[in-house]
C-alpha cells in the first residue's frame, strides 16, 4: 500500500513538471520584477502592458511593432528610443522564458527529492536482510544526494542568471525612463 502510495506522489509529480513546463509558454502570467515595485504586468496578444496600482487608469503599452501607447496615445519615438523599446520589450520576454526555466528547474529537484525519498523507505526494508546494513544504505543514500545536488546546482545557476538579467531590464528600463519625458511625467515608471 505504501508503495502504491509513492508511486501515485511520483506520477503526480512528473505530471507538475510537465504542467509547469507548459505554463512556461504561456506569457500571458503577471509577473514581479523587484524594481517594478507597484506595477501590474501582463502580456496580451504579443503587447506587453504595464499598468500602475496607485494609478490604474495610466497604462503604458508596448506593441510587438515597437511602438509606445501611454494611456492610448502613441508616442513617436526615435530611431534610439525604439531601440530601446524593443530591448525592453526582448529583455522582458527573455525573463518570463528564464523565469520558467527556473520553475521547471525545481520542479525537477523536487521530484528528485521524493525520489530518493521512496528509493529511502524501500531500501530500509532491506535493513532486514542479513547481508545490508546501515552503511550500506547510508553508502546509496549518499550516491543519490549527490545526484540531487547537481539539480539543486543547477536551479542556483539558472536563478542567478535570472538576476543578472533582472539587473538589465532595470537598467534598459531607467535609460528609456531617461529617454522620454512621457514616462517621466507618469511618475511610477
Amino acid at each position: 500500500m505504501l508503495f502504491k502510495k509513492f508511486t501515485f506522489l511520483l506520477i503526480f509529480l512528473t505530471f507538475a513538471t510537465l504542467f509547469s513546463a507548459d505554463l512556461k509558454k504561456d506569457k500571458s502570467k503577471c509577473t514581479n520584477f523587484s524594481f517594478l515595485n507597484d506595477i501590474e504586468l501582463e502580456i496580451e496578444n504579443d503587447k506587453i502592458i504595464m499598468t500602475s496600482i496607485e494609478e490604474p487608469y495610466d497604462t503604458i503599452v508596448f506593441t510587438d511593432d515597437n511602438e509606445l501607447y501611454i494611456n492610448g496615445e502613441k508616442i513617436d519615438l526615435n530611431r534610439r528610443q525604439k531601440k530601446l523599446v524593443k530591448k525592453y520589450r526582448h529583455e522582458i520576454y527573455d525573463i518570463i522564458d528564464m523565469a520558467g526555466e527556473v520553475g521547471l528547474a525545481g520542479a525537477e529537484v523536487g521530484i528528485e527529492g521524493a525520489r530518493i525519498g521512496m528509493k529511502a523507505i524501500v531500501k530500509c526494508v532491506k535493513l532486514l536482510d542479513e547481508d545490508y546494513d546501515a552503511e550500506d544504505l547510508e553508502e546509496e543514500l549518499e550516491e543519490e544526494s549527490e545526484k540531487l545536488e547537481e539539480y539543486a546546482e543547477v536551479l542556483k545557476e539558472k536563478a542567478e542568471e535570472l538576476e543578472e538579467m533582472e539587473e538589465d531590464l532595470q537598467e534598459t528600463h531607467e535609460d528609456l525612463r531617461e529617454s522620454l519625458k512621457e514616462l517621466r511625467y507618469l511618475g511610477w515608471f
